[in-house]
């Protein structure tokens, strides 16, 4: 494989998505983008954009010999709009793209990017067809960021089925434990909203925290009320972790880049100030819906 069908292949799967969504996408014009690799080991004085980027995303990768950043960098541009079908939802997904980075190293991968998109739904489907494309977007739209971040603005997590959980290390005083243990708890999204008005909330005082979020999802993809009470019985982290064990894997987490960040009421994160890993990182692209979307449209 040569250079170029390399870079593709990495953008479609930093863009478009590993998942079910992401692997049914198809960009359909990759002739228009333009790459620019460093695989060197320089020093990050030579580039104030990488400087920036590490600085934001906290990455430490220095070499103890050398004090030197170790890592490659991918940056993509596109000399035309991006236009990538999605068959699974029914839409032709057009994407003026205006940045691309992505940062690897021997530990972890990040990407960044920032675009305008709009969607055109297919023209002339069948009613089944209609109703899978519908079926299919709520599936895509539910344990997405679009979705969580719309019920965080809403105050509405946890009829929804996510679960704020904040881990604290703590050093033990035990002569016979020698390691940090973690204590666990429950967050309630009130600690977290500084302001809000008919338009977005505000999180001020949280940068480099990170909570974590579990997801309670039925076998339909539909999601758990948990403010069920005969169900749900939060007064102890240990209890309900031991009665709902099966939940506890994959959480997303949720990492504060700024001291404000913002979460409007139609989902989106101005200023890229919240980086989510895990889970929900992995519904990219190929996962897209309207910024206007309801259930059942």
């Amino acid at each position: 494989m040569d250079r170029r069908a390399k870079n593709v292949e990495l953008f479609n799967t930093f863009f478009l998505g590993t998942d079910e969504w992401g692997k049914k996408a198809k960009l359909m014009n990759d002739s228009v983008l333009v790459f620019n690799n460093d695989n060197d080991t320089l020093k990050l004085e030579k580039d104030s954009n990488r400087l920036k980027l590490e600085q934001k995303y906290q990455i430490e990768t220095n070499d103890s010999a050398n004090r030197i950043k170790i890592y490659t960098v991918l940056s993509v541009s596109a000399k035309a709009p991006l236009i990538i079908d999605l068959p699974s939802l029914g839409y032709k997904l057009y994407v003026d793209l205006v940045s691309f980075y992505l940062l690897r190293n021997k530990v972890n991968s990040i990407s960044e990017y920032l675009g305008y998109y709009y969607l055109i739904p297919y023209n002339s489907v069948s009613k089944r067809m209609e109703r899978q494309y519908k079926k299919n977007r709520l599936d895509a739209y539910y344990e997405s960021r679009d979705h969580f971040c719309r019920m965080f603005y809403r105050n509405e997590l946890r009829q929804n089925g996510y679960l704020l959980v904040e881990f604290n290390t703590e050093h033990s005083t035990d002569s016979n434990v020698s390691t940090d243990f973690y204590r666990r708890r429950f967050v309630d999204i009130n600690e977290l909203i500084t302001y809000k008005d008919e338009d977005q909330v505000k999180i001020i005082g949280q940068k480099g925290k990170t909570i974590y979020i579990y997801d309670f999802y039925n076998y339909s993809n539909k999601p758990i009320d948990l403010t069920n009470a005969k169900k749900f019985d939060f007064s102890s982290v240990a209890g309900f972790w031991q009665d709902h064990y099966e939940f506890k894997k994959n959480p997303t987490s949720l990492h504060f880049l700024s001291d404000t960040c913002i979460i409007r009421s139609n989902g989106s994160i101005p200023d890229n100030n919240i980086m989510f890993g895990g889970k929900m990182s992995r519904k990219k692209a190929g996962a897209t819906i309207p910024t206007d979307y309801q259930p059942g449209n």
